[in-house]
């Protein structure tokens, strides 16, 4: 776990950069979630890929590419499935 922290300490100091110069190229606002999140969620998963073997990297980015209804097309996994179970297990705990 220790090497994980440490890309990420060095990648976060960008984040909000990056997310800025992205926001200015599609003309969003400076601070746009939209483009915050994608700069997070593509630097967390190089990291998660780290762990999760050869492939994974091209089926996370095709999750924040395309959305959680065309990544679950991409596998036979049910996606939905799995999320509607965890859904409803949270929704048991409250």
């Amino acid at each position: 776990m220790t090497t994980l922290r440490t890309p990420r300490r060095a990648w976060a100091r960008h984040e909000a950069a990056v997310a800025s110069a992205i926001a200015a190229e599609i003309r969003a606002p400076d601070g746009d979630a939209a483009c915050a999140a994608i700069v997070h969620f593509s630097l967390e998963a190089v990291l998660l890929a780290q762990n999760l073997g050869p492939g994974s990297l091209d089926q996370i980015f095709s999750l924040i590419e395309h959305g959680w209804e065309a990544a679950s097309r991409d596998t036979t996994r049910n996606r939905r499935g799995l999320f509607s179970a965890c859904a409803a297990e949270e929704a048991s705990r409250n």
